[in-house]
């Protein structure tokens, strides 16, 4: 699952400062952090990945949330105010009535190393690349 720091900034400024989600209650595989021009969700459109010169991923599917992004990891407590589910819900429902999107699953098509800081170059489904 692939994740896009953007967006997790999107949704805290939704959400009131005890209500902030941290990047590892979403329990992403990958965090792609990127240039400020790209924007919050970028990730719903991406077709393919490159990471560094070898590891090329595809896209399957977006990632519908259920109740555990509301569990702190590290303390394992529900947040009281059922966030950031709650918020999500409110502008992420694209394909479901009852679970919102937060994120993106990749299949593996090439292995290769994969090291913080490599390169990333996405390919959009309408074609268009990109790189940060």
């Amino acid at each position: 699952m692939v994740l896009h720091d953007k967006s997790v900034a999107d949704l805290n400024s939704r959400l009131k400062l005890e209500d902030h989600a941290d990047e590892l209650q979403f329990r992403a595989n990958f965090v792609v952090a990127s240039d400020d021009n790209i924007a919050a969700f970028d990730e719903d459109d991406w077709l393919w990945m490159r990471v560094g010169e070898r590891t090329i991923l595809k896209y399957t599917a977006p990632c519908l949330r259920c109740i555990l992004p509301n569990i702190n990891p590290v303390t394992c407590k529900r947040n009281p105010n059922f966030e950031p589910l709650r918020t999500l819900k409110s502008y992420r429902l694209r394909q479901d009535p009852k679970e919102p999107e937060m994120g993106v699953y990749f299949n593996v098509q090439q292995m290769g190393p994969i090291r913080v800081g490599d390169a990333i170059y996405v390919q959009y489904k309408n074609g268009v690349e990109s790189s940060f």
